[in-house]
């Protein structure tokens, strides 16, 4: 199975229960997001998080340095519709990024 199949998997538990919690339990880093815009723009809203990050020893921009985290082989998405948001977005990433003192060497 592959990364999207989970990331789907996911979104579809979160629609179903109305939730917005990430999987603390997960083998997965993961990165949700909720409102009106498409798995490319919501990926691009994380991504322009790049603006704000400035070096690799910064604790901040998590959602774009998942993107980019050099460790990360696999990467997928899946988007449900949701009680509370117009859609939930669930991106997951294999293995997870943002590691502790490993910034400098994946960003």
């Amino acid at each position: 199975m592959s990364t999207t199949f989970f990331a789907q998997r996911s979104a579809n538990i979160l629609s179903h229960t109305c939730s917005f919690e990430i999987d603390k339990e997960s083998p997965f880093g993961e990165s949700i997001s909720g409102g009106n815009l498409s798995c490319s723009e919501t990926v691009d809203r994380w991504y322009r998080q790049k603006k704000r990050f400035k070096n690799s020893k910064q604790k901040s921009g998590g959602l774009y340095t998942q993107i980019i985290w050099k460790k990360t082989k696999f990467l997928g998405c899946g988007v449900a519709p949701h009680c509370k948001l117009r859609f939930i977005t669930v991106c997951l990433y294999y293995p997870p990024g943002n590691v502790k003192d490993e910034y400098e060497q994946n960003v």
